[in-house]
């Protein structure tokens, strides 16, 4: 990557010299298309979060018992303005292995 040589200032009358790289389009591209390689290969990501009540749903319990789980720290869980979220695979997870 070729780089500019740009004179400023630092301070009172004392001038600096500071390496200013030159932007490379074709490396830019080069890069977007890498990025763009690399997340076609993962797979699908469930992004919707799971409500106490759902949870409580799939456990077959109350929503206290839920509830008490967290303030055990044994089920985990995400704080989204006040109100608790889950994600589906550490639910799932609990459900299958029960950690």
């Amino acid at each position: 990557m070729e780089s500019n040589t740009v004179a400023t200032k630092r301070g009172p009358g004392r001038p600096r010299k500071v390496q200013v790289p030159q932007f490379d389009e074709q490396a830019q591209k080069e890069r977007i298309a890498a990025a763009d390689a690399a997340s076609a290969k993962l797979p699908p990501v469930e992004l919707r979060l799971l409500t106490i009540n759902q949870v409580a749903e799939i456990f077959r319990v109350t929503r206290r018992t839920i509830e008490n789980m967290i303030a055990a720290d044994q089920i985990p869980s995400v704080k989204i303005r006040g109100a608790r979220r889950f994600w589906p695979d550490d639910i799932l997870r609990i459900a299958q292995y029960g950690t």
